[in-house]
């Protein structure tokens, strides 16, 4: 899938032509319910003191309220999953947490157009919060959290399929991140069980900044919208993230999800 949204990139800057639009687009409101499916691939050198592969497919849904106008959109949105990951050899499950809230303002930038087609592209900044929970406590009593807090600027570009359709390629490039990390490794962990039971203190104290580790922190996003009635419209997300390492020992961890949903305007 990562290769087919970097070919949907070169399509879109390909055979440019800049021409101002006309265009004026009512200021929305939306709710937006998505669900889908998240594979998540990780080795996670601190969970076990080893470079065992864990990998899993779960559910996830994502909720959100956003408005457009003819000059910026603005998003709030959180997303979570619960569910399970095993090691490569099929045991080891353990249970597997995501929650990402994030808020994204992106202002229009220019209009042009490609091969005929109506294209919008967006600059913005973005804040997110990602956190991602690893538990087996049942075979060698571990625990992992794995929290990732940053400013990112936000890059979108909206391609106009059609009167009823349309594509958005969005890049977050990383600025600051604050990179958490908590293992708990039965007893043997430097944290306490005050630390354990004051996870939100926890999850702000133990970790280290990052500026722009663009090639250690990726994100990519394409979006399918497709209009059913004037204020319905159906959609289609891809996601996928890419994280390699930040603190304490290393972690490596991608994941690529799959959504569908139903936005409500009003």
């Amino acid at each position: 899938m990562a290769r087919f949204f970097c070919i949907l990139c070169f399509v879109a800057t390909t055979n440019i032509s800049f021409a101002q639009t006309d265009n004026v687009v009512d200021k929305k409101n939306s709710l937006q319910f998505n669900f889908g499916f998240i594979h998540s691939r990780m080795i996670d050198q601190g969970y076990t003191n080893s470079h065992l592969l864990f990998r899993g497919t779960n559910p996830t849904f994502d909720l959100r309220y956003g408005r457009k106008t003819n000059r910026y959109f603005f998003n709030v949105s959180l997303e979570a999953s619960v569910g399970k990951v095993k090691s490569q050899s099929d045991n080891l499950p353990s249970d597997f947490y995501l929650i990402y809230p994030s808020i994204t303002y992106a202002r229009k930038i220019k209009s042009y157009t490609v091969s005929g087609k109506e294209n919008t592209f967006f600059a913005g900044i973005h804040f997110s919060s990602i956190n991602y929970y690893l538990e087996n406590e049942a075979v060698f009593d571990n625990i992992d959290i794995f929290s990732l807090h940053g400013i990112y600027i936000n890059f979108s570009n909206r391609l106009r399929l059609s009167k009823n359709q349309s594509l958005q390629l969005t890049y977050l490039m990383p600025v600051i991140v604050y990179a958490n990390r908590v293992l708990w490794n039965g007893g043997a962990s430097a944290f306490t069980y005050y630390d354990r039971d004051h996870v939100i203190r926890t999850l702000a104290s133990h970790g280290r900044y990052l500026y722009f580790s663009v090639m250690r922190n990726i994100q990519l996003n394409a979006d399918y919208t497709l209009r059913i009635s004037k204020r319905t419209d159906f959609e289609v997300k891809y996601r996928f993230f890419y994280s390699n390492g930040f603190t304490q020992s290393p972690i490596h961890i991608y994941t690529n999800e799959l959504l569908v949903g139903l936005k409500l305007k009003f």
